[in-house]
């Protein structure tokens, strides 16, 4: 909240007076909305599915096994133990069956598409 003044007295009982604040009545109820969209509201339909990719593919698909009702967070790890190169997983396409990746690494000033293994998570919710 950037109109946010923070009390400057010490208080002995609670004093709305003080918290005021510029939003319109408006501008609060579309930040409200906001944080319910980006809110997973029952844990009892929360699922975390977790896999490795082994395979020599630098680029591909990776389908879940679960039946995630909307695309799920995805996040990757990428299994190596260079200290000098740098390898990423990119994810794209992320859809409630399956998400797309491709390992790049990047070495000094050279970024190119390269095979990694690699760990992945995807928690959402199902039915």
């Amino acid at each position: 909240m950037t109109n946010y003044t923070p009390p400057t007295e010490s208080l002995t009982k609670f004093n709305p007076a003080i918290f005021e604040d510029n939003f319109t009545t408006n501008e609060v109820d579309t930040k409200l909305k906001n944080l319910e969209t980006n809110k997973i509201e029952s844990a009892g339909n929360l699922y975390i599915e977790r896999g490795q990719k082994t395979s020599s593919d630098s680029t591909g698909t990776i389908t879940y096994t679960a039946n995630f009702t909307s695309a799920p967070f995805v996040f990757c790890q990428v299994e190596d133990d260079s200290t000098t190169i740098l390898k990423t997983i990119i994810v794209s396409n992320v859809i409630k069956t399956s998400f797309n990746f491709r390992c790049i690494q990047s070495d000094a000033s050279t970024i190119s598409t390269v095979s990694s293994p690699f760990f992945y998570t995807a928690i959402g919710e199902i039915a």
